[in-house]
């Protein structure tokens, strides 16, 4: 599927409002060993401070982009401008990594290696579940979901993938999850855009991989990959601001 050395755009929509994480993010993104690539960022921050400190990161390419006042909003817009802008320019894959998330230095490689239309890294967060009994309950888990039932997926009913599915490390074929760290071929990018859907509770993640689904595009994951996870929130303060997951 792919040719040797593929050109990779690594790109992220950031903001001021995680500003604590940025440098420990941009770190990240300079340790990157792979040759071919470039990295884009668009700062979508209701100030210039962001801006003006990511236009000095050497091998940094920064963009200003109109701030939201609402988060998912912003993300799937400056997501759909990334996507746009890789088509444009040529590049063969896309890949994703959120602010918050510092990856191996050899990330891109490792991605690459499975020849992948869609293939992502593992990161975990909190999510807040609910018992029989009604007790509410936090789980530290990873940001994916396989199919309740393999062998029935058209009834499309998922399961969040716990600690014993996703070690020891190995690929696998996912459902949905988050793009925090997700690289892209840019022939799914040709066919799927970024959008939120209507009242959704999450970010554009899960709507990316629900249209990747009905065009036959597979997703996997390869566990083996271990990304950090900056979460300053406090648990308690990230369900409340809206930053944890929930799951039914």
């Amino acid at each position: 599927m792919e040719k040797a050395n593929p050109r990779v755009l690594i790109a992220a929509p950031v903001t001021s409002y995680k500003e604590e994480v940025i440098g420990e993010f941009l770190k990240g993104l300079q340790a990157l060993s792979y040759k071919n690539k470039e990295i884009l960022l668009l700062d979508n921050s209701p100030e210039e401070e962001m801006f003006n400190r990511l236009k000095k990161e050497k091998g940094i390419r920064v963009e200003k982009t109109k701030h939201l006042g609402n988060a998912k909003q912003a993300v799937a817009r400056d997501r759909e401008q990334l996507r746009q802008t890789a088509l444009k320019e040529g590049f063969d894959y896309l890949l994703f990594l959120d602010q918050d998330i510092v990856a191996q230095e050899n990330l891109v490689e490792r991605l690459l290696e499975w020849e992948k239309q869609v293939c992502c890294g593992l990161y975990f967060n909190y999510f807040e579940s609910r018992l029989a009994t009604g007790e509410k309950m936090v789980d530290f888990a990873p940001v994916y979901y396989t199919w309740f039932d393999p062998e029935i997926r058209e009834i499309g009913i998922s399961k969040q993938l716990g600690y014993a599915s996703v070690f020891p490390g190995r690929l696998m074929e996912i459902k949905k999850g988050g793009l925090g760290c997700c690289l892209i071929h840019k022939s799914v990018l040709e066919k799927v855009n970024f959008r939120l859907e209507q009242n959704a509770a999450y970010h554009a993640d899960f709507a990316f991989f629900k249209d990747c689904e009905r065009q036959g595009i597979k997703a996997w994951l390869d566990s083996s990959i271990l990304c950090r996870h900056i979460i300053t929130v406090p648990k308690e303060q990230a369900f409340k601001e809206g930053w944890g997951g929930k799951n039914a």
